[in-house]
């Protein structure tokens, strides 16, 4: 049966579909508007129809069903209502082409809707947004008995796992360029696909950074409301620091789902500095195993001051952890509790800008690849008083994101980050204002 897809691409699309049709892993990395979403999707249909294997199966998967639906869903229908014998079920978001191969449009927002099926064919759509262990413990099992293959794409938004597996697919492709991995970046200014004079006017109405994100594929671009530049993080990650100080924690806790329990220790290295020793984690566990897993670290690491998350479950751990007097001092954190700079509407919002500022300072060390991609993530809004305050949790977990386990854990690290009970910050400038505004923790 000879079937045709009214599909016609263009550059850079005619570039793209060669590298996704020879390599089993793609991650392509494009500006807004370019078209990926039309290129993914007739990729994935032309796979489909060609497909000999029995009853083929294929997802196009998006961070949510409601986002799913509004870019690819129409796109699927357009471009199989022309085939003989298409069945759609808009119920279940799908499509059955003439051969039997079916494409699935969902969300990644109900990740169990995806389990217990294979998969030839896997589409990730902004793949930043979708939460972190999809891919690893649902999609990617999916593919082994079909040696199926996926691709990972979407714009740049700071340094996190869509930045990953785009370094990952660079190193593969390096290695063996027939191998399978390819990985592929297009920018507004050499597509062609917007218009130089559109493009300037964009560029002169857009702030620097979401221009350089959004249209440049800058990974290193922050966001306007980012608290944590990546130049700030690049340097961070880079500081070489000695030990042999004072060792000091801090403990974010978790129990059940997909968040984790995070233990972050620092040594000090002198003059106010601190390395980052090690991070440890765990979930799925009740707070007598975490308390456990706190003693068992603190006789190995020796850390003499240990700073807790008292809010919900971490408030039976600080009391079970003080019982034990297991030699090291054990703080309490409560990040809803008033700053002592009104500047910010409270603790946790005043502790994230002083992790920030000795990080800018050059006074921190962090080799956590999972705290530095959350750290990326964290923003910052204004009150209607005028006061800094926080991203939230609950509208992290409403987006169906985890909780910011690492960043939570490394910004409480800040508390401890003192003197003979003097904060080293205080007066520090900490632009977040003003250029001369003072942040005094």
């Amino acid at each position: 049966m000879n079937v045709s897809i009214p599909y016609c691409p263009r550059y850079p699309q005619t570039e793209i579909h060669p590298q996704l049709e020879s390599h089993r892993f793609c991650v392509l990395v494009t500006h807004r508007q370019m078209g990926k979403t039309v290129c993914a999707i007739n990729h994935m249909i032309k796979m489909a129809l060609i497909n000999p294997k029995p009853a083929p199966r294929y997802f196009y998967v998006a961070p949510f069903l409601k986002q799913a639906k509004l870019i690819a869903w129409d796109y699927l229908r357009k471009y199989t209502r022309n085939l003989p014998n298409v069945k759609v079920n808009e119920v279940e978001t799908s499509v059955t082409l003439p051969n039997g191969a079916k494409i699935w449009v969902a969300g990644a927002d109900n990740e169990d809707a995806l389990r217990g099926t294979y998969a030839d064919g896997v589409v990730l759509d902004e793949y930043g947004d979708i939460k972190p262990h999809v891919f690893n413990e649902i999609i990617r099992p999916q593919l082994l008995s079909r040696a199926g293959w996926t691709l990972f794409f979407g714009t740049p938004k700071g340094q996190n796992q869509f930045f990953e597996v785009y370094q990952l697919a660079l190193h593969e492709q390096a290695k063996n360029p027939q191998g399978d991995w390819w990985a592929g970046i297009y920018r507004a200014d050499e597509t062609g696909v917007i218009s130089p004079e559109e493009l300037d006017k964009i560029r002169r109405e857009t702030p620097e950074n979401t221009f350089r994100q959004e249209y440049l594929c800058d990974f290193a671009a922050s966001a306007a409301d980012c608290v944590f530049p990546s130049e700030i993080l690049q340097q961070a990650e880079k500081n070489s620091l000695l030990g042999g100080g004072e060792r000091v924690a801090a403990l974010d806790v978790a129990r059940y789902g997909d968040d984790l329990t995070v233990l972050f220790v620092w040594e000090n290295s002198g003059a106010f500095k601190w390395k980052e020793l090690c991070t440890e984690n765990w979930n799925g566990k009740d707070t007598m195993y975490t308390v456990g897993r706190v003693a068992d670290a603190a006789k190995r690491l020796h850390f003499t001051r240990l700073v807790v998350d008292g809010d919900g479950l971490g408030g039976g751990v600080v009391d079970r952890l003080r019982e034990l007097a297991a030699g090291f001092r054990v703080l309490e954190f409560r990040g809803g509790t008033k700053a002592d700079d009104k500047r910010f509407i409270n603790k946790r919002a005043e502790s994230f800008f002083a992790l920030r500022d000795y990080m800018e300072k050059g006074y921190l060390q962090i080799n956590s690849r999972p705290a530095l991609a959350e750290l990326a993530a964290v923003t910052y809004s204004f009150n209607s008083l005028g006061q800094i305050r926080m991203f939230s949790k609950e509208d992290l977990r409403a987006k169906g994101e985890k909780s910011p386990n690492y960043a939570d854990a490394a910004m409480m690290s800040a508390t401890l980050f003192k003197t003979s009970g003097q904060a080293v910050l205080r007066g520090a400038r900490a632009r977040v204002l003003t250029a001369d505004s003072n942040l005094y923790f």
